[in-house]
């Protein structure tokens, strides 16, 4: 094409890039835009394999990298499938009885599947019991059971007595010593919610935090 207009004279030339290559060069352009629109739409719609929602505290954005990217290279978990983090709010107790309901709520039908909250946060959910028991769904997994009797935290009944685990302190796990901060340097409490239908991909982060 170059040397075609070359040989034409200068003022013929605009001239016959029109009648020649303009429409070429529009429909490229046009499939390049449209391959570049395509391949972000296939990204944007990756599956969510897991939902994470925290209260009560902040994640630094290398934590949020080392909960969502670092997580999936280590359970070697296909790039098209994504770990999601979203902020859950503050919950203190009676003060906020609403956002703890309508939590609560969420998490008996597994949206999200994990929790992580700080002590208050917890204790002010725990008793309507939206977590899973994890002594019974861990069983048969003795890493986790492992886990479990060194980290497991016993939800408590309305009379204060211990009943079944339903929680796991995270507070020295090097997510929680590097990445999180509270208002008030509290425990850190890993839940998983009853209505998870994730709980494959649940058992894989426990593993992971607890190698930490």
């Amino acid at each position: 094409m170059i040397a075609k207009l070359k040989s034409i004279e200068k003022g013929q030339r605009l001239q016959y890039f029109k009648d020649y290559y303009l429409l070429k060069c529009i429909a490229i352009i046009a499939f390049i835009v449209f391959a570049l629109s395509l391949g972000k739409d296939i990204y944007n719609n990756k599956k969510t394999i897991l939902n994470i929602s925290f209260v009560n505290m902040e994640i630094s954005p290398e934590g949020l990298t080392y909960l969502k990217d670092d997580f999936r290279t280590y359970s070697k978990i296909n790039k098209k499938n994504k770990v999601a983090v979203s902020y859950g709010g503050q919950i203190k107790y009676m003060e906020d009885a609403s956002n703890a309901y309508a939590l609560s709520s969420k998490l008996l039908v597994g949206n999200p599947d994990i929790l992580l909250a700080d002590e208050i946060g917890y204790t002010s959910l725990a008793f309507s019991k939206p977590f899973l028991n994890l002594e019974e769904v861990f069983k048969d997994d003795e890493e986790l059971k492992e886990i479990l009797d060194k980290y497991g935290v016993r939800n408590k009944d309305i009379d204060g007595k211990e009943t079944y685990i339903d929680a796991i302190d995270i507070t020295n796990t090097k997510f929680g010593k590097n990445y999180i901060s509270t208002n008030d340097d509290s425990k850190l409490y890993f839940t998983v919610a009853a209505g998870t239908a994730h709980l494959d991909y649940v058992k894989k982060v426990i593993k992971y935090l607890g190698e930490s």
